[in-house]
């Protein structure tokens, strides 16, 4: 099949036990499921930025029509 390395060491699946080809397919959806949590959480972070930046945008509107000065809110 495929070799990887875990801690250092190359191993063949091929070799391995069906409790360990197991452990190694649970091992590759985790990694699998990782990568699209950390794809989300980018895409979350991106959106919540844009709200923030709209946010600001229109809270400086709200005051520079009410004659308030504004610094700003940190994201």
């Amino acid at each position: 099949m495929a070799k990887f390395t875990l801690g250092g060491k190359e191993f063949d699946t091929d070799n391995m036990s069906e409790e360990a080809k197991g452990h190694y397919q649970a091992i590759q959806v985790c990694e699998a499921k990782i990568m699209d949590y950390n794809a989300q959480i980018s895409i979350l972070q991106t959106a919540r930025n844009a709200y923030g930046e709209k946010l600001l945008e229109l809270m400086d509107k709200k005051n520079d029509d009410a004659g308030i000065e504004s610094d700003g809110i940190p994201l």
